[in-house]
């Protein structure tokens, strides 16, 4: 305080995990790999309000000569703020409403939703099951997960695993592929 600290901010998440979690650039890199070398269409659920993971999934998406959706009402609102306030920067002509997406070669399509975290009625759920509006995943779509699950959330989160990779999608999660960064 003597030196005109007004507050010390702590965050503590994973504190008890030995460890180092990966860095933002890290992931950036994993991010190009996968969406690079994916054939087919190209579906990451992340937090809506990780604007910097969206960009990193753009950048990597735009690299790669693929068109970008958006889904989820929070996904939506998030990205509609920041792309007003110069957060969030896409190529003019990449971005194109969900209900174009079935209509684009399968190679030029990702999609970057809501669901991480198992919520029931997100969009990664609601594909899961084959009840989505305009995606039916399908054989040779990759799903990346972007997020640990929280706890109480770990049954849910198995079970969107479980039923995407029944589809026959390609299913990555950071429990077995770097995918997720802490944020901190």
């Amino acid at each position: 305080g003597d030196e005109g600290v007004l507050l010390l901010m702590s965050e503590s998440t994973y504190s008890n995990q030995e460890g180092r979690t990966l860095t933002e650039h890290t992931l950036q890199e994993n991010f190009h790999k996968l969406i690079s070398n994916a054939q087919g269409r190209v579906f990451v659920a992340i937090f809506s309000s990780n604007m910097n993971r969206v960009q990193m999934i753009v950048n990597a998406a735009v690299a790669s000569g693929r068109r970008v959706a958006l889904d989820g009402r929070s996904m939506m609102s998030y990205a509609e703020i920041a792309v007003r306030q110069g957060l969030l920067k896409i190529p003019k002509g990449f971005v194109l409403p969900m209900r174009e997406m079935p209509n684009i070669p399968d190679n030029q399509v990702l999609v970057i939703l809501t669901g991480g975290q198992g919520e029931q009625g997100s969009a990664l759920q609601r594909m899961s099951i084959g009840e989505h509006k305009h995606i039916k995943l399908k054989e040779g779509d990759t799903v990346v997960v972007s997020s640990n699950p929280i706890p109480g959330n770990e049954l849910s989160y198995q079970q969107i695993g479980n039923d995407i990779v029944r589809l026959g999608a390609f299913y990555y999660s950071n429990k077995d592929h770097d995918v997720y960064g802490t944020g901190l």
